[in-house]
């Protein structure tokens, strides 16, 4: 499921509608605009960063609360089944890999152990808004 069919899923319902802002999206109450639930859209892990308000649970439990956290489980279930994909870009005079970094701030390198991974949909993404460097992504891109 692609974030826009979520996003487009969580606006169905009565109560809720879906707003990504950064990394992070939010499930808010369309009454209010307080929010129900943040995740980070980076983290396949709903509940490690993420937020789950217990009070607007309680109030909906009946108005949708529990379809919406069925909607964000199912996305971050296939989510975390798609392929993942590393920047590698080689290594720098110290001997460490160095690996190009994608967010919807920018760019940047990153250096160690524990590269960035990133979907196809991030990738196409990332190819979209930087059109100059969407070749030495393909070029780069290694399965994780």
């Amino acid at each position: 499921m692609k974030l826009s069919k979520l996003t487009k899923k969580i606006n169905e319902l009565d109560e809720f509608y879906a707003e990504a802002e950064g990394d992070y999206l939010y499930i808010r109450q369309k009454s209010d605009g307080d929010y129900f639930v943040r995740f980070n859209l980076r983290s396949n892990d709903l509940y490690g960063d993420g937020y789950i308000d217990g009070t607007i649970l309680a109030q909906h439990l009946n108005d949708g609360a529990i379809e919406a956290l069925e909607i964000i489980r199912k996305y971050l279930n296939e989510r975390e089944n798609q392929q993942k994909y590393i920047l590698p870009l080689g290594v720098d005079r110290d001997g460490d890999a160095n690996y190009l970094g994608i967010n919807p701030n920018g760019l940047g390198v990153g250096y160690g152990n524990n590269p960035n991974a990133y979907t196809q949909e991030e990738l196409d993404a990332a190819k979209k808004q930087f059109p100059a460097i969407a070749n030495l992504i393909e070029e780069i891109k290694e399965p994780n």
